[in-house]
């Protein structure tokens, strides 16, 4: 069901209520001209029987001057006189000792006219209809009421829309401000923003700390750990710590990376690359001396990616970390073509949906210490920010993540 916003059905009341307010108005006019003809119908007989009366007992009564005394005038114009007689429509006609009396209706107005051996004379009422004056007085009133509602309204409507602008550039990392509107619905509305997003920047910040405290301990070990490496005579041994330790510090660097990125921390700084040296990142990453024996790497074009050389090398090292671990052999094969890599690994088919192993620390309901972790999760992540498309298919025994520039393929 589509849906209107708030200023476009205020406008559309308004306008049936301008619509109704017309038409109320419309037939008001026409209620009070039938009662008005009603009236001066009722008058034109009043004035004719008194004067038949008057006649009855002073016959020297001066007709016109009578008329004229009840508020009758002569209508001027010879032309527009013809039109009534021609055109109007006979309302009454009354015969008697001063003449012939015809009341006429012509342009909603109503005439009297009077036939005699002296006159033929088209008579109107000078009495002027103050009900219309009134209604029109309303009319004009209820329209500057309901405009004057209607404006108010749409102001009153105008910091929603501020509202809304504000509220989103605060995504992109703007500060958000309650002042400047009014004590009002919205007003409260924005106060209101402002302090839960208040609270969850600071809920932000004391998991930053928490994090940044956890990993200076942790580094702080490592590093001791690191010095006293280096003191081991034994050469093989003294290698293997050294290691492990720099493994170590490594992991605590990439998920110093990951928490930034995903708190919105971090800017990423979009460049074209080609696949190789993303590549090459990601083989630091891994930190693998058998990289060359686990990863078989087949550059069917050395493809431009336009990303960050710090974060985006971390999908594909998670990808090919994942591939070794769950392969059936410890082994993975990468390629690259036009516009996308795949990556992808021998082993048995995935014992759930490929939805539930992109939530992060995923693991198989039967195996409780292996699954997959924060991998794929973040590689999803990453890839949305980044614009790509993540797809995953299970080919001939073969599982196949796909990453493509265009943003235009689901998962499957």
């Amino acid at each position: 069901m589509r849906s209107y916003s708030i200023r476009t059905k205020v406008s559309v009341l308004f306008i049936v209520v301008f619509l109704l307010v017309c038409a109320l108005f419309a037939l008001s006019i026409i209620l009070e001209m039938d009662i008005h003809h009603e009236n001066q119908s009722l008058r034109q007989k009043n004035v004719i029987k008194s004067l038949t009366s008057n006649y009855n007992e002073n016959s020297n009564i001066d007709l016109l001057n009578y008329l004229l005394s009840n508020s009758f005038s002569i209508v001027k114009g010879e032309k527009l006189s013809n039109k009534i007689k021609s055109k109007g429509n006979e309302i009454f006609k009354v015969a008697t000792n001063f003449g012939v009396f015809t009341s006429i209706s012509y342009n909603n107005q109503l005439f009297l006219q009077v036939q005699n051996q002296d006159h033929d004379l088209i008579l109107e009422s000078n009495k002027e209809n103050t009900s219309f004056k009134f209604i029109f007085l309303g009319f004009l009133l209820s329209l500057a009421l309901t405009t004057f509602l209607y404006i108010s309204i749409i102001n009153s409507l105008k910091p929603l829309t501020k509202l809304r602008l504000e509220v989103a550039q605060t995504a992109s990392g703007k500060s958000f401000s309650p002042q400047g509107y009014q004590n009002n619905e919205i007003g409260k509305i924005a106060t209101e923003f402002y302090n839960t997003m208040n609270k969850n920047h600071q809920l932000i910040e004391s998991r930053q700390l928490f994090l940044r405290t956890i990993m200076h301990e942790i580094k702080t070990p490592i590093g001791k750990g690191r010095i006293i490496a280096e003191m081991i005579e034994e050469n093989k041994q003294k290698g293997r710590l050294i290691a492990i330790f720099e493994r170590l510090n490594s992991l605590i660097n990439e998920f110093a990376k990951v928490e930034s990125l995903l708190s919105k921390n971090y800017n990423l700084q979009f460049k074209n690359y080609h696949f190789s040296e993303l590549l090459k990142e990601a083989k630091i990453f891994l930190m693998r001396d058998d990289f060359e024996q686990r990863v078989q790497v087949k550059l069917f074009e050395d493809a431009i990616f336009k990303a960050d050389i710090e974060i985006f090398p971390l999908v594909i090292k998670n990808l090919i970390d994942n591939a070794i671990k769950h392969s059936d052999d410890e082994s993975c094969i990468v390629e690259c073509y036009k516009d996308h890599f795949v990556i992808k690994n021998k082993a048995a088919p995935l014992k759930q949906s490929i939805q539930e192993y992109f939530k992060a620390f995923t693991r198989d309901k039967d195996n409780k210490s292996e699954g997959m972790g924060l991998g794929l999760y973040i590689i999803e992540r990453i890839c949305m920010m980044h614009n790509f498309s993540l797809g995953y298919a299970y080919i001939n025994g073969f599982h196949q993540f796909q990453i493509n520039q265009e943003k235009n393929s689901a998962t499957q």
